[in-house]
């Protein structure tokens, strides 16, 4: 139990001991210095505000990369844009043109087909039309000479 007492005023001094450090954010500016002044590593400070400000530059230096990339990208998005509405155009204007030379094909086939009906219809009535005349010939001879 009073181990228990002991851990809760423990962890208590420890809440209002960091509880006291969170209103000074004004002297956070010079916190890297209170740090190298604290655990006397100065040089290792050092090299680590380098490191740190090494990659802040580079991180930098990566979104404008980043963003000049994304530009140029945009660029040549729009520009495969108008690419292909201006191809979708010609596709639709060569289906137009395909279509249509289609439907004249198809008329022209119909043309030609009902010309040769007609031109058979015709060989074939003259043909029937001399096979009556010739019948009827044929049985008037035969009934005259009888």
């Amino acid at each position: 139990m009073r181990r228990r007492v002991w851990c809760y005023a423990g962890t208590m001094l420890l809440a209002s001991g960091l509880a006291g450090f969170a209103p000074f954010q004004a002297q956070a500016e010079g916190l890297w210095d209170r740090v190298k002044d604290v655990y006397h590593m100065p040089e290792t400070m050092d090299r680590l505000e380098e490191r740190l400000s090494e990659t802040i530059r580079q991180s930098e230096e990566a979104a404008e990369q980043f963003r000049e990339t994304q530009s140029m990208l945009m660029e040549e998005n729009e520009a495969l844009r108008r690419t292909n509405e201006s191809l979708e155009a010609r596709l639709l204007a060569a289906e137009a043109t395909i279509a249509d030379q289609r439907a004249a094909a198809t008329r022209w086939t119909r043309l030609l087909a009902t010309a040769a009906a007609l031109l058979l219809l015709y060989f074939a009535l003259a043909r029937l039309l001399r096979f009556f005349v010739w019948r009827r010939e044929h049985h008037a001879a035969k009934d005259g000479s009888a």
